[in-house]
């Protein structure tokens, strides 16, 4: 947060806020890890990904309680935004839970030890609004798969089919907001 505040100080295009993501307004848990990018809310997320191999390199031996707020109060406090950026290590269908009105767009990752959560992401946003869906590939971040977005049903069997397969990418949600 201080290297963004040194950024930013004085663009009021930006608005920067020490606050984590959720489901409702409160406090939480966060798990530090030595690789600062890594820190999540997620306990499951944490032993999913040490089991699975592809971090057990990392550790998460401190935590800090941080302040929760959920996207429609900073919705409320700052207005709608055209796009949403979710990146938050296995804590993205809880933060999506404190969402209950459409975005224009917003992207999440997905990793394939929380296939599942993210298929709940699909779902409750597609119960916002109608929504359109595309990916990018973790070896081709700013390029989509497909040439056309698909449907709720077509992005659900994407993701199954790389169900198991060390995939990691992002989803873009796009709806009529």
């Amino acid at each position: 947060m201080a290297q963004l505040r040194k950024k930013f100080d004085g663009n009021g295009n930006v608005v920067l806020v020490q606050k984590a993501v959720g489901e409702t307004q409160g406090s939480a848990e966060m798990m530090l890890c030595d690789s600062h990018s890594l820190s999540s809310l997620s306990k499951n997320w944490v032993e999913s990904v040490k089991s699975s191999g592809r971090y057990s390199s990392c550790t998460w031996d401190r935590a800090v309680t941080v302040p929760v707020v959920t996207l429609d109060d900073l919705i409320s406090q700052h207005g709608k935004p055209a796009f949403i950026k979710i990146d938050i290590e296995g804590y993205e269908y809880e933060a999506l839970k404190g969402l209950s009105q459409p975005v224009g767009m917003i992207s999440l990752e997905f990793t394939p030890e929380f296939m599942d959560s993210t298929l709940k992401c699909v779902e409750h946003l597609s119960k916002i609004s109608s929504s359109e869906f595309n990916y990018c590939l973790d070896d081709k971040p700013t390029a989509f798969v497909l040439s056309q977005w698909c449907s709720q049903g077509q992005i659900r069997e994407r993701l199954e089919s790389m169900r198991g397969k060390a995939r990691v990418g992002d989803i873009y949600i796009r709806s009529d907001a």
